[in-house]
């Protein structure tokens, strides 16, 4: 989807119109996506066998294979590994995303480094959210999943007022309101937007692939090995282009409050060479 004519022609970040939301996640999502393609897929996979694991608990251990406490008990675990796991993914992407957006290159490493002082404070992004996320998902079913694809990433804002910005969690949180102040359902209306083909496209993808697949009860070592495979190559795109578009929504609310602009993002990137402080632990 092109951005419109005016967009076309100056420099991101800049307060844009939807066609030019669509189009800057699209633009950011493709130049970054091989330097961080292989995180999201180790971070889906890891996400993935670490519920495997937990399923396999429930089952062996508190024997509640096929009741409800166990399906709650498996719920619980991928949304909350799902969230923190993906909370990060994003943070370390969020520094990625917008070092370019700056006109410099970063790598996933860089990521990490800004992250690792504030890693307390995105953790505890991710269980802000993966609270309330688990009660819509117990409510509205399966469904959900795709619907809030964001919020499993945590709040976009919130993450990157941490990572980018070095902001303690609380105050991070309070940025993030008077960021969003005024725009939140415009923002989150496009994260859905978004968020919402991706996750279907996914959901189909995984569909015709379980149909070749062996039924539950034949399962073997192989077959489960190809199903997280599958898992990973369908989910880790899908949650890079959410933090991308996280990434977009932020600049973009910057911009529009603080006139942010290219030259002053670039500047902040030049600032972010400089040794990063130590944050303390939320609480």
């Amino acid at each position: 989807m092109s951005e419109p004519e005016g967009e076309q022609r100056r420099p991101f970040p800049a307060p844009i119109r939807i066609e030019g939301f669509f189009a800057w996640t699209w633009r950011l999502f493709s130049a970054c996506f091989l330097r961080l393609i292989s995180v999201f897929l180790g971070g889906v996979g890891l996400a993935t066998l670490l519920h495997f694991g937990v399923l396999l608990v429930i089952v062996v251990v508190f024997d509640l294979e096929g009741t409800v406490e166990g399906y709650a008990l498996s719920l619980a675990s991928q949304i909350l590994l799902w969230t923190v796991i993906g909370t990060l993914l994003t943070a370390i992407a969020a520094v990625v995303f917008a070092e370019h957006a700056g006109g410099r290159r970063a790598g996933a490493d860089t990521g990490w480094r800004q992250l690792r002082p504030f890693l307390g404070h995105v953790v505890v992004s991710g269980l802000y959210v993966s609270m309330p996320l688990l009660v819509l998902v117990l409510f509205l079913g399966p469904i959900a999943q795709y619907l809030v694809v964001p919020a499993v990433l945590g709040p976009p804002v919130l993450v990157q007022a941490i990572v980018w910005e070095r902001r303690e969690f609380r105050d991070a949180a309070t940025r993030a309101k008077n960021l969003l102040a005024g725009s939140w359902l415009r923002v989150v209306a496009a994260l859905l937007v978004l968020a919402l083909a991706p996750a279907l496209l996914q959901g189909l993808l995984n569909g015709i692939a379980a149909a070749f697949l062996p039924e539950a009860e034949d399962l073997d070592l192989a077959t489960s090995i190809w199903s997280v495979l599958i898992l990973m190559v369908t989910m880790a795109p899908v949650w890079l282009f959410t933090a991308a578009a996280g990434t977009v929504a932020y600049l973009e609310l910057r911009a529009r409050s603080e006139q942010l602009d290219h030259a002053a993002l670039a500047a902040e990137a030049e600032t972010r060479l400089l040794p990063t402080r130590e944050a303390p632990s939320p609480g």
